[in-house]
């Protein structure tokens, strides 16, 4: 019997240096939707400007990601670890310019930043 679940889109956002932290939320997103989907009724899909845009033509390259990525998510899932990230026509880098979109929209926002050990 089929069973209606609900599914939140989180986007997982960073500049190119973070792009390890990528696969970790993918991972964690499956495993979450895996084990407790059913059960709950929610699954989680991520998505990010690697594995989930289309190319595109017509804008500005950012415009058209938060256009196909950011409007589109429920969740930003933000990290930041050496650098900011490429500047876009209107903030500091795409990431920045992301997180800001999607506040603006209301969505659920989680920023964090790497620190390395001091050892």
């Amino acid at each position: 019997m089929p069973v209606p679940l609900a599914c939140y889109r989180v986007l997982v956002s960073s500049p190119s240096d973070a792009m390890g932290e990528h696969d970790v939320v993918f991972d964690i997103c499956r495993q979450i939707s895996k084990e407790f989907g059913l059960v709950t009724g929610v699954i989680l899909w991520p998505t990010d400007w690697v594995r989930s845009a289309h190319a595109d033509s017509g804008a500005e390259p950012q415009q058209l990601l938060n256009h196909q990525l950011v409007d589109e998510c429920d969740i930003v899932v933000a990290f930041f670890r050496g650098k900011l990230g490429t500047p876009t026509q209107r903030y500091e880098s795409g990431t920045v310019e992301e997180i800001e979109r999607a506040l603006d929209a209301g969505k659920h926002v989680a920023v964090y930043f790497w620190e390395p050990d001091e050892n």
